[in-house]
């Protein structure tokens, strides 16, 4: 009953997805290109995306893999000169980044195939420390290390869904413990 009353509603949300949630600098047309063809280059991945017969979860995971094919982590990347589109210059360039610069790319490579997304930014809290604190009265130590810059992807069933691209960051709360189904 809840599904069939809500329709209108997820059918509002998506429109606006997709109205706000897919532009991409002109900047970054080259290597959003360069993207598409990889994700062709894995089985046809793009078309099959296209023509619905492949989840979203496999585009997730196989834009991980472009990213991270030929870029290092890092905490001190140098700085992005100013007359450089930031996530080109990240992917074809210095490939030296963090947080910031995976989140960055992953969404605007989404967008660059027509799948809305969120960059945001905000604080990280592992399972781990929740666990450590739930049920007394302790406070949650957070520190500039908690920093952190995800993507939110949006999947029709359940609106903006939290999207880890960073290596070695949040690998607990991989996809496949999210919502992000293979449908």
């Amino acid at each position: 009953d809840f599904w069939v009353r809500s329709q209108g509603n997820r059918e509002k949300l998506l429109e606006f997805a997709r109205k706000y949630y897919v532009k991409v600098p002109e900047e970054t047309a080259g290597v959003i290109e360069e993207y598409k063809s990889y994700l062709n280059s894995q089985d046809g991945l793009l078309d099959k995306w296209n023509d619905g017969s492949a989840s979203l979860y496999r585009i997730i995971e196989e834009t991980r893999n472009f990213i991270m094919n030929d870029t290092e982590y890092t905490l001190s990347p140098g700085k992005t000169p100013k007359d450089e589109d930031s996530v080109v210059y990240f992917l074809k360039e210095n490939k030296k980044g963090y947080c910031v610069h995976y989140a960055t790319a992953a969404a605007v490579l989404l967008r660059g195939i027509g799948i809305p997304t969120r960059y945001i930014e905000g604080l990280y809290v592992s399972k781990e420390q929740l666990a450590d604190v739930l049920g007394t009265n302790t406070e949650l130590e957070v520190t500039d290390e908690d920093i952190h810059a995800w993507v939110e992807v949006y999947q029709e069933n359940y609106g903006f869904v939290p999207m880890e691209f960073t290596p070695g960051r949040g690998d607990e709360d991989t996809a496949d413990d999210s919502s992000v189904t293979d449908g």
